[in-house]
């Protein structure tokens, strides 16, 4: 089988629309994987967007999308850029698993990023295709670092449109139905109202809250193809909580969830969780991705158990290409503020500067 890569930047207007028809010819990519993405993001790095597309004779039959991003130590080269990623490589469907693709795809990708003069050339694997040992053999690694998602196949969950668990969760869901937490679609004008919300939870547990211009492109730049939305809790009139959804055909992900704590006790979450999967449901989705948390002790962790939801590995796998020692210099604060929105090295690499190998608790 002869295979050809391309390096596609969005100037290449004819070749960028063969890979979205590819894209959206596959039914379990990601979102992220998309060209929209690149739309999305535009506001925040600044990345300068590449997408491999792998064709045989039969045509496409894998891509990859790729951020350059240039910070205080020098160039990555990622298949992470800013919150919520996921995928890396998506195929042909059929083809799952075809290890001379992904070696096609990665040669170019090194190729690509000696010629930008990248230090580190960094990519996701898939959680669903479980392909993160192929990522390892063809793409050398110097770090490698495992993560989980949780995830959600509609089917265990929903039946006929209508949520079928017993136990805590449906009992909770009731319980605040019946207090009155109500669910919908967010209108015109929600966002600012549930984005505060956002904010304020976001600062209540010391974090930071997700950008708002990120989140503002998801909505304004997908909304109108169906890939995004926001959903809305509201009791007696008033937003209490909300999630930010994306979508590519058979995978939806929880992109962002906060609610008021204010209103803990009438179990708002649990409302919005079961009308956006019972939704999701008949509009043809099977699968929610609720993305990782920040360990598996906490109730973060086990409210999305509760749901049924089964754990699956994915790693981020890192090529050195030079010396890291300018990232190290950072420090762990420089690191995060120099390369904000990406993924440039483990921050364990600084408690432990031998290890190649980290993860998630």
């Amino acid at each position: 089988m002869k295979l050809h890569v391309a390096a596609l930047t969005q100037k290449d207007e004819a070749l960028l629309a063969r890979y979205d028809a590819f894209f959206e010819s596959c039914p379990n990519a990601f979102i992220q994987q998309s060209t929209d993405w690149a739309r999305v993001i535009a506001p925040l790095g600044p990345d300068h967007p590449y997408f491999l597309l792998c064709e045989d004779e039969m045509g496409p039959v894998g891509g990859l999308p790729l951020y350059h991003f240039i910070g205080p130590a020098g160039g990555v080269l990622t298949s992470v850029p800013q919150a919520g990623p996921l995928g890396g490589v998506f195929l042909r469907p059929g083809q799952e698993g075809n290890e001379a693709v992904f070696k096609a795809l990665f040669n170019e990708a090194t190729n690509l990023a000696d010629r930008l003069d990248c230090s580190i050339l960094t990519m996701i694997t898939n959680f669903l295709t479980n392909d993160a040992g192929i990522y390892e053999r063809c793409l050398p690694a110097g770090l490698v670092f495992e993560n989980f998602t949780q995830w959600i196949l509609l089917s265990d969950c929903v039946k006929d449109g209508h949520l079928n668990i017993s136990g805590t969760v449906g009992n909770n869901v009731r319980a605040s139905h019946r207090k009155g937490v109500r669910v919908r679609r967010a209108a015109r004008g929600d966002f600012d109202v549930w984005h505060a919300i956002h904010r304020r939870r976001h600062r209540e547990l010391g974090i930071s809250p997700l950008p708002e211009n990120l989140l503002v492109g998801l909505l304004s730049g997908l909304e109108g193809k169906g890939k995004a939305w926001l959903e809305v809790a509201e009791f007696e009139g008033e937003i209490i909580s909300g999630c930010v959804c994306v979508r590519h055909r058979n995978i939806c992900d929880a992109f962002i969830m906060s609610m008021d704590s204010r209103f803990a006790h009438l179990d708002p979450n649990y409302a919005l969780t079961a009308h956006i999967l019972e939704n999701l449901s008949l509009a043809g989705g099977a699968i929610f991705n609720w993305q990782s948390s920040a360990a598996r002790s906490n109730g973060v962790y086990n409210f999305k158990k509760g749901w049924r939801a089964r754990e699956a590995a994915y790693s981020i796998v890192s090529k050195l290409l030079k010396p890291i020692d300018p990232f190290l210099a950072l420090g762990r604060e420089g690191l995060a503020k120099g390369y904000a929105g990406h993924y440039a090295l483990p921050f364990g690499l600084f408690d432990a500067p031998a290890c190649r190998r980290f993860a998630k608790p």
